[in-house]
């Protein structure tokens, strides 16, 4: 967060080898947005020094997307067993499709990235799982998501990756490239 408590990266990307749990540690983040304290409350002196602290985000919603349902449905089944499997279960009500909050409005849904299904939606936060596949129609898609987010307050998207093909055209190569020029300081993101 900047000096105001305002959110400054809006936009991450994270590319790693497969088979190093990206979509596991995904999935994590997907569920401390809609849980957590992942808001700006407030700073606090801790020794001298400011620490910014959080709170729980008002009515977040959280989508967990993939290019094809079946990894759709791996990101959301990781986040359902962190859930089911451990001390969470309490907090959540988990159903196919989607995992709400026990008390008070919060969803996490999952959603493919298949055109005309994802417009309108409000997401306070937007996971998408193997970007190098998100090429073509796949791509508008993962702009749909990324335009919603511009609808609320502090909201953010990750994208998580392997390598891909570096000579065809996807998500992940573009925001890769998009990345690389903000870090030059040719663009601000």
């Amino acid at each position: 967060v900047d000096g105001k408590g305002r959110r400054i990266v809006r936009r991450a990307l994270r590319g790693l080898p497969k088979g190093s749990r990206k979509t596991e540690w995904a999935a994590a983040l997907a569920i401390a947005e809609l849980a957590g304290p992942v808001t700006f409350s407030h700073w606090e002196d801790r020794d001298g020094r400011k620490v910014p602290r959080g709170e729980r985000r008002h009515d977040p919603y959280v989508v967990a997307a993939a290019s094809t349902y079946e990894q759709a449905d791996l990101l959301f089944t990781a986040a359902r067993a962190c859930i089911t499997e451990g001390p969470l279960n309490d907090f959540f009500q988990t159903f196919d499709n989607e995992i709400q909050l026990a008390e008070g409005s919060g969803v996490l849904k999952r959603v493919p990235a298949v055109a005309g299904t994802n417009d309108g939606l409000r997401p306070t936060f937007v996971v998408a799982d193997e970007v190098h596949e998100w090429t073509g129609n796949k791509a508008r898609v993962h702009l749909v998501l990324e335009n919603g987010l511009a609808k609320r307050e502090g909201a953010w998207s990750l994208s998580i990756t392997t390598a891909g093909n570096p000579k065809q055209e996807s998500v992940g190569l573009t925001l890769y490239e998009y990345g690389k020029k903000v870090e030059s300081g040719e663009l601000e993101d």
